[in-house]
């Protein structure tokens, strides 16, 4: 970290060290989750199930984890 010349700088590198841990965990998070879908959906391990969906089960979902994510890592910032 540079050198701290402000008078709020202590809040400042508080904040970025604070806000970088949850955003390492999500990072790790997601390539887990990527590789395993890779070693689940492997070539020739099964037949593609195809699935219309439910638009709005999908978006629910969406939003939940998208909310989870922002208040998460972003309420930090509050």
């Amino acid at each position: 970290m540079p050198r701290d010349v402000s008078l709020e700088g202590h809040r400042i590198d508080y904040l970025i060290n604070s806000v970088s841990i949850p955003i390492v965990l999500l990072f790790l998070i997601m390539v887990a989750w990527m590789v395993i879908a890779m070693v689940v959906h492997r070539e020739g391990k099964h037949e593609a199930e195809y699935d219309h969906g439910v638009g709005r089960h999908n978006a629910m979902h969406a939003i939940i984890i998208s909310s989870v994510i922002f208040f998460g890592v972003d309420g930090w910032l509050f």
